[in-house]
């Protein structure tokens, strides 16, 4: 899922680059729109292993106390390396 500004041509061309870099092709791949409407938005900075307190505050207090409920799928967005993001200094 991908915000409006991502066409087709641009997914097209990010799966052709990602298939050439990882000398395989990416054919499970597809587009779709994603579609938020209102929704609770945090920065994380450490271990994925500790992002669950977060979760837990969004989904059992902030959202209940406002009205609002899961009803999408949970993304992240990384400003970093996500693959860096458990190793410690």
């Amino acid at each position: 899922m991908a915000p409006d500004f991502v066409d087709e041509g641009l997914f097209d061309g990010a799966v052709a680059k990602a298939s050439r870099k990882l000398d395989a092709p990416l054919q499970h791949l597809s587009l779709a729109p994603l579609e938020e409407g209102p929704c609770p938005q945090t920065m994380h900075i450490g271990s994925h292993d500790d992002e669950g307190p977060a979760l837990a505050w969004f989904d059992g207090e902030l959202m209940p106390s406002r009205g609002y409920e899961f009803s999408g799928p949970h993304h992240e967005i990384y400003l970093g390396d996500p693959r860096r993001s458990n190793r410690r200094s």
